[in-house]
């Protein structure tokens, strides 16, 4: 997500983020991942897991983008709204 782009992590165990060692992640295989952009700039991530390997396909990163692009809209009004 900081670099503002979608991470589709197909099996978390032999994966380059192997060493994320969270709580939360005991177990998780699969791992998607999608920044909210507010103005171009990072303003937090949508992620999805999975306990099984490789379940998120391109279609989902589609889906999950779209779903990003709607909270950041929600933010943008929202800070609009604020003044």
């Amino acid at each position: 997500a900081l670099r503002k782009q979608a991470i589709r992590i197909k099996d978390l165990p032999s994966s380059p983020f192997r060493t994320i060692n969270r709580p939360y992640l005991q177990g998780v295989r699969s791992q998607l991942a999608v920044p909210i952009l507010v103005q171009g700039q990072l303003w937090g991530t949508l992620s999805l897991e999975a306990t099984d390997p490789d379940v998120f396909r391109l279609q989902e990163v589609g889906y999950l983008t779209r779903v990003a692009s709607l909270a950041a809209l929600a933010v943008v009004q929202d800070e609009v709204e604020a003044l």
